[in-house]
């Protein structure tokens, strides 16, 4: 290296020290203790003379290392290091600006600079340090873990003499650049290859792989480097087995050597290169009969049963396997492309619905008041005009947040209220829940439950599927938290395993007697 930033920077420690101590001679001069007899002499107007510290300074730096020109007694001068360059100077910053303004494309280190209190360098990375401790312990480290490496051979060594002696030995280079010749060689028929292989990207030709390509193309890395030149292309690179008698192509040995077994065809085969076109994979997935939910894994298709069981019924839910994935939104009836897509649309979907039955129910809920129960039942049965509900959903509301605008509740009226005082009349609790068809309003779940029983006996025959499979889901949805044990037929729930299968017990007994009693009758 032409640049010894190590020597410069020994220099410029030594400059240093002779410009703190002529700060120290003007201010405060050194004490001088004569000791004579009995009497002590403190004398403060003694002053040391410059050459005496010029000549400690030139004694402190060894004979290898002597830099420093020491002229018109004790000036210190200061000389470029690098080759064919004879700048002098008295000032060390003039010649770290003369360095880095002239020999810029020739420095290796990082930087030139450095603080003056740093006066210990490590040899290794030229990092500053405070005390001599410091750099020795940095030195260690860093020979314990980056050793010098001889880059010819790869010999690495653990101290600097072992590297300069094996330097100065002749070194087996033969077998190295021999290797390195044939990576090199390797690497240009590799590059001309894939060069070849983008030309005829355009013609669809194939190309004969010679002897010395072979290798090259059996290399695992190969076909990588071709994915990446060939990301957003459509076509695809094979390797082919080709016939040399009748252009016969196969993709594996084993169908050449059958091919070749032959009396026309046994001249022999050779490798060739040519495109394809990428087909799109059609995915092989499964669907739910119940709601249509389709996932590729069968895990996933257990995890989404469990929904319809509620973990505490076991029964058998049917799977459909199809090719191709269909996403049909449940509400609008659109197709999409993916289950992250059917989110995100689903949730706008649902948003667009609640604000059109919201505003239907507006105009209905007034009329409502002077309908009897027996128009109401035969306007919704009579399947004259097209239904305005297109989904039923029961929310739960935070009585706090709801304030004036509450759904099915109404202020109590003076005169159905009794005398009493201000103090024990209560205000009536606003309702939870709802039903979107008669705008019905409850505090109890129950009281919903059985109300849903009657309205959906109401509803057209041909809807009543369709809504009661929605309402099973609304209610899984907003008591999963509070009980994962739902009972599917009735809609009862407890957080008990216990209280579930007595319950079951009973629900399926009841249903297996009516159906008898509705077939005896019959």
């Amino acid at each position: 290296m032409a640049y010894d930033f190590r020597k410069l920077c020994r220099h410029s420690d030594a400059l240093f020290r002779e410009q703190l101590r002529r700060q120290k001679r003007s201010t405060i001069t050194p004490v001088v203790v004569e000791a004579e007899g009995s009497e002590i002499n403190m004398d403060w107007t003694i002053k040391i003379p410059e050459e005496s510290l010029a000549s400690t300074e030139q004694k402190k730096l060894s004979d290898d290392d002597k830099m420093l020109d020491l002229t018109d007694h004790g000036s210190l001068t200061l000389k470029c290091c690098f080759e064919q360059c004879h700048e002098t100077t008295e000032d060390y910053d003039k010649l770290v600006e003369h360095a880095a303004g002239s020999h810029e494309f020739e420095r290796t280190d990082n930087e030139l600079k450095r603080d003056a209190n740093q006066n210990f360098i490590c040899r290794i990375c030229l990092k500053g340090f405070d005390s001599q401790t410091q750099r020795n312990m940095h030195q260690g480290f860093i020979q314990e873990i980056q050793r010098l490496h001889y880059p010819r051979c790869g010999d690495s060594f653990t101290s600097g003499e072992e590297f300069l002696n094996h330097e100065a030995k002749e070194c087996p280079k033969e077998e190295k650049t021999f290797e390195r010749l044939a990576e090199e060689k390797g690497s240009l028929l590799r590059e001309a290859l894939i060069q070849r292989i983008l030309a005829a990207k355009k013609t669809d030709e194939l190309l004969r792989i010679s002897p010395e390509e072979q290798a090259i193309v059996k290399h695992k890395l190969f076909f990588s480097r071709l994915r990446s030149e060939l990301k957003y292309s459509r076509k695809q690179v094979k390797l082919y087995f080709i016939c040399d008698t009748c252009n016969f192509r196969a993709a594996s040995v084993k169908d050449v050597k059958l091919h070749l077994r032959g009396e026309s065809c046994a001249k022999g085969y050779h490798l060739a290169l040519g495109f394809c076109q990428v087909t799109l994979r059609r995915i092989q997935c499964l669907e739910c009969v119940t709601c249509g939910h389709q996932c590729i894994y069968s895990k996933a298709l257990r995890r989404h049963q469990e929904r319809h069981n509620h973990r505490g019924i076991r029964r058998s839910v049917k799977v459909r396997q199809i090719i191709g994935r269909h996403l049909p939104c449940e509400y609008c009836g659109r197709v999409l492309a993916s289950t992250a897509s059917r989110k995100s649309h689903r949730s706008r979907c649902i948003v667009a619905k609640s604000s059109n039955t919201a505003q239907i129910l507006q105009g209905t809920s007034t009329g409502s008041t002077n309908m009897d129960p027996g128009e109401h039942s035969s306007n919704i049965s009579d399947g004259k005009g097209e239904p305005f509900i297109t989904e039923i959903k029961i929310e739960e509301f935070d009585p706090e947040d709801m304030g004036d605008h509450q759904i099915g509740h109404q202020e109590p009226k003076s005169e159905q209220t009794p005398t009493l005082s201000s103090k024990t009349r209560r205000k009536p609790k606003p309702a939870s829940f709802y039903c979107v068809i008669c705008s019905y309003a409850t505090n109890k779940h129950g009281n919903l439950k059985r109300h849903l029983q009657i309205c959906l006996g109401k509803v057209p025959p041909q809807q009543a599927a369709y809504y009661g499979e929605i309402v099973k889901q609304e209610m899984a949805k907003n008591f999963r938290k509070l009980a994962p044990r739902i009972c599917e037929r009735c809609g009862y729930w407890t957080n008990k395993s216990g209280n579930m299968k007595r319950h079951l017990i009973r629900c399926y007994t009841k249903a297996q007697r009516r159906h008898a009693i509705e077939s005896d009758s019959q």
